[in-house]
């Protein structure tokens, strides 16, 4: 056999002497190890096939498909038969959450599914996708099993992301209705508007007002357009009421209530119970899944209880909607405590200030007394009270946040 020629540059026997070459021994040693590299296999001059010619795979998913259930196999690194028998015995430790939602992407489709029920051919014809899928496919319910095991999955986390959405509707309408802070705000708010409004008809003596007002209190601007109406009742509630700043504390779950749609909890919680009605009645469709049924009985009853939670909290809800003036019906639960979160952050935010504006008089006041009595030295109490003072001075950030 002809293999390729080294191009190199030969140095004649005669020349190499004392040379490296020279101390080299007989070649006949490396015969051996010169037939074990099969030289002439690999710099044969004749075309040598690199790949053995692969054989034909019959395809019927579509290439994206085949792609993905490719790139899936390869991360699971288990063979079909033990991807069928973990669906089989529903093991949830394989199938996760995740590897569920793959498998319900790459389940074939209608076309595809056709297809394989007509296929007559050896399962090794298929490629390698294709047999996947034609596997998974022939265990019974295969789609309608992956879909409940995937809400079994789910089902919990769901249930009570929704128990804590309602449970803040709950708190949150229980702490406006019980709040004397807040009260007393609202309070001093009337009786300010009635005294600005005194003597317009349309305006004046109100005996309330739309709760919404109170989100816009900084609107309303003084003569000087230095301060506001808020500015102005913060500094009333600073100096008259000062048992009524921390307002916040007696409303600690508006903020987080205000996150909450009851829309969206309603919506969630009536496709919850129309997915369990579904996976019912296909689970009784299908034999063997004595696992899901024995779910699906106990998950119906948190089902009812969610219902019964969350008709307990829209009344609630609705009880204060209606205790503060408004129209259940007008307004949801993240637009009603979205107004009393609002009204609190910037009602702290003016609160914060004036501590500041408190802490820089009395400061400058020890300073004052100094310099008008070289004499008098401030006494060690009044620096400490300053010192304190600046120390626990919050960020408005810090207030609603701790």
């Amino acid at each position: 056999m002809n293999v390729k020629r080294i191009n190199w540059e030969k140095i004649d026997a005669q020349k190499v002497g004392n040379t490296v070459w020279g101390q080299l021994g007989d070649e006949e040693d490396l015969d051996d190890v010169l037939k074990y590299l099969e030289l002439e296999q690999h710099f044969s001059t004749n075309p040598v096939k690199l790949f053995t010619e692969k054989k034909n795979e019959i395809y019927i998913l579509s290439p994206k498909k085949a792609y993905n259930i490719s790139i899936l196999l390869g991360h699971l690194r288990m063979s079909i038969d033990q991807m069928k028998q973990a669906l089989y015995l529903m093991d949830e430790e394989i199938l996760t959450p995740d590897l569920l939602k793959q498998l319900l992407t790459f389940t074939p489709n209608k076309q595809e599914m056709e297809k394989y029920d007509t296929f007559n051919g050896d399962i090794e014809e298929l490629s390698l996708p294709d047999r996947f899928a034609y596997e998974m496919s022939r265990v019974p319910g295969y789609e309608q099993r992956l879909k409940s095991i995937l809400f079994k999955a789910n089902f919990q986390e769901k249930i009570d992301d929704m128990k804590e959405s309602l449970l803040c509707i709950r708190k949150g309408s229980l702490q406006l209705r019980n709040s004397k802070r807040l009260t007393k705000i609202l309070e001093m708010i009337l009786a300010m508007g009635n005294y600005m409004n005194k003597g317009n008809q349309r305006v004046g003596e109100a005996a309330g007002f739309k709760i919404s007002f109170i989100s816009q209190l900084e609107v309303t601007k003084t003569s000087d357009n230095k301060t506001t109406f808020l500015h102005v009742l913060a500094n009333a509630v600073y100096v008259k009421f000062p048992e009524v700043l921390a307002v916040g504390e007696e409303l600690s779950s508006i903020p987080e209530a205000a996150k909450v749609s009851d829309i969206m909890v309603n919506q969630e919680i009536q496709e919850l119970r129309k997915v369990l009605q579904v996976s019912q009645i296909k689970v009784l469709q299908v034999s063997q899944i004595k696992v899901l049924q024995h779910f699906i009985s106990e998950a119906s009853d948190e089902v009812q209880a969610l219902f019964r939670l969350q008709a307990n909290a829209m009344e609630d809800f609705h009880h204060v909607v209606q205790y503060f003036g408004e129209d259940p019906k007008n307004i949801t639960t993240t637009e009603f405590f979205g107004i009393f979160a609002d009204f609190i952050i910037k009602f702290e935010i003016n609160v914060s200030s004036l501590d500041f504006v408190s802490c820089n008089d009395q400061a400058n006041n020890i300073l004052n007394r100094k310099a008008a009595c070289d004499f008098e030295e401030p006494s060690s109490r009044d620096f400490n009270v300053c010192i304190r003072c600046c120390r626990d001075w919050k960020s408005p950030t810090a207030l609603w946040t701790s």
